[in-house]
């Protein structure tokens, strides 16, 4: 049976792969919360060169595609969709919230449930407007 959410049951998932973070090419296991992206970029065609879940500036994956995959993913949504260089993109998902207390702008960095919840619905998002993914299957 198929878990509530299609990121909680990638984010339990060992995943090897190797990137730029792994030593000397040796496949090194990615972290949970990127699984479901990794292995949604690769269905589409793409390549992930490198990805972390807890980056200082927030969730980052890069990846290598076509134009028209990068606009795909940029469309599903929740990502910021960046061009890193030819053909080669980054997804950045930023870590904080804003919101307006006592009259004034706040930024909040998300709790790991608040952050976990947004990946939830972005993983949602992705398997409605890109497909459902495959390697789940």
């Amino acid at each position: 049976m198929r878990e509530k959410n299609i990121w909680d049951v990638c984010r339990r998932r060992k995943i090897m792969r190797t990137n730029t973070a792994c030593a000397k090419g040796i496949p090194c296991q990615l972290e949970g919360g990127v699984v479901y992206f990794v292995l949604m970029l690769e269905q589409l065609g793409g390549t992930t060169v490198f990805s972390c879940e807890g980056h200082p500036d927030g969730f980052y994956i890069t990846f290598t595609s076509p134009y028209v995959t990068a606009l795909h993913v940029k469309d599903a949504g929740f990502f910021h969709v960046n061009v890193e260089g030819a053909n080669y993109w980054s997804l950045r998902f930023h870590e904080e919230g804003h919101s307006i207390k006592n009259g004034k702008p706040v930024i909040t960095k998300y709790s790991y449930k608040e952050r976990a919840k947004r990946l939830r619905w972005t993983a949602q998002s992705w398997e409605e407007r890109l497909g459902p993914l495959e390697a789940t299957k």
